[in-house]
């Protein structure tokens, strides 16, 4: 008798596994009912990334040395899922803008912005999709009260307020991501790219 054995990957608890198992052996059978279907639940208590997904290989080292934008996508989410806030942090670095005695900041508008979000119909139904709507809110929170943040939003100018949208958003997902992995929960956002880029081109930064 053929038999088929069903192995999971990282971060699955034995609850999901389960459930993808049963799945997985009644489209089986469906098919070629004759077939064994066999558990292989490696670690009952599943698996996680331990020190900032120290013991992934570095996504730089691992690719063609002529990148395309695929391939920066992909390096810059390999630092993101390490660190959320890392492109805060390149852009705290940019020089401070001079404070304008007569008016609000360009920092002061982006951070109401963030502040004042209220997600649509549409972002939320995409949250719900992803997994993260439950962690949605802690996640802004966190990125919003963090340091590199802060220090950000000294560097923003009139000119550039549009271009920190989108770096912000990314932290925030990223930031959910990690949060439900902490959690011990797998929502479908952590191993579906394109879901992900669909949740960050949705208006998370209210304009």
């Amino acid at each position: 008798m053929t038999t088929v054995i069903f192995v999971h990957g990282t971060g699955i608890r034995e609850r999901e596994y389960n459930e993808t198992f049963q799945i997985i052996e009644q489209k089986i059978h469906a098919q070629r009912p004759d077939i064994k279907v066999s558990p292989c639940l490696w670690g009952v208590l599943g698996a996680k990334f331990n020190d900032n997904r120290a013991s992934v290989p570095l996504d730089d080292a691992t690719l063609a040395l002529s990148q395309g934008e695929e391939d920066a996508d992909i390096v810059l989410w390999g630092q993101l899922y390490r660190d959320p806030l890392y492109e805060l942090r390149l852009l705290s670095l940019k020089p401070i803008e001079s404070e304008n005695p007569f008016g609000e900041e360009p920092g002061d508008i982006l951070q109401s912005r963030v502040a004042s979000l209220t997600p649509t119909s549409q972002l939320q139904a995409k949250l719900q999709e992803a997994g993260i709507a439950e962690v949605f809110e802690p996640a802004r929170e966190a990125v919003i009260h963090s340091e590199p943040y802060q220090r950000a939003l000294l560097t923003v100018s009139e000119s550039d307020l549009s271009e920190y949208y989108a770096p912000i958003a990314r932290a925030i997902v990223a930031q959910a991501m990690f949060i439900s992995e902490q959690q011990e929960k797998f929502p479908p956002i952590l191993t579906d790219a394109q879901l992900r880029d669909k949740v960050v081109e949705l208006p998370l930064v209210s304009t």
